[in-house]
């Protein structure tokens, strides 16, 4: 297995061996983050899929989705096989899992991704680095929206976070989206 996909598959692993998977809340406190419920927004029940992910909402009356996935920096146990180079700190694979997770959602090459300026990423996210994709979407990730953003943030020595935004038109929903990318910061 290339050493991509083992480090991802193990930052989105939160299930120990014997115990339950946390919660939102129990995430966004290890995280170090707050969660802002944006306006309109129902809450969905959390359902199996291949991008993990520990809160689901649902616009009232529009149709959009939205998906949080909370990875405390803590949580992750990096088990790296290269005799020839220590294992890289979890600080230093937001980028790297970042990509992975856009390969993972993305349905074909199409993807388009771009990382905020770090004063920016800091502004509106209180993160040290954050990045947006588009694509069209996997229908194993949803048969209902075939477009999709993704939202990443990192905080070093805090969390990695996720905020996927599913949608079938998302030129239309910019200013929900726009909103939506507020409802989710690092705390001082």
């Amino acid at each position: 297995m290339r050493p991509a996909l083992l480090l991802l598959a193990l930052l989105f692993s939160l299930f120990s061996s014997a115990g339950e998977a946390p919660g939102f809340d129990q995430l966004l406190q290890e995280g170090g983050l707050r969660y802002t419920a944006p306006n309109g927004y129902s809450e969905l029940p959390v359902e199996y899929a291949p991008f993990s992910y520990e809160k689901r909402l649902a616009h009232e009356e529009q149709q959009l989705e939205v998906r949080f996935s909370i990875r405390p920096l803590d949580r992750i146990e990096v088990d790296y096989e290269d005799p020839h180079n220590a294992a890289p700190h979890p600080n230093d694979l937001f980028d790297m899992l970042f990509r992975s997770v856009v390969e993972q959602l993305s349905d074909g090459p199409g993807s388009i991704s771009r990382a905020y300026p770090s004063d920016k990423a800091d502004a509106l996210f209180n993160a040290g680095w954050a990045a947006v994709a588009v694509m069209d979407i996997k229908p194993s990730i949803s048969s209902e929206y075939r477009q999709g953003l993704l939202l990443a943030m990192h905080r070093n020595d805090r969390a990695d976070a996720y905020v996927l935004v599913l949608t079938n038109e998302l030129a239309a929903h910019k200013p929900l989206i726009e909103a939506i990318h507020e409802s989710l910061v690092f705390v001082d």
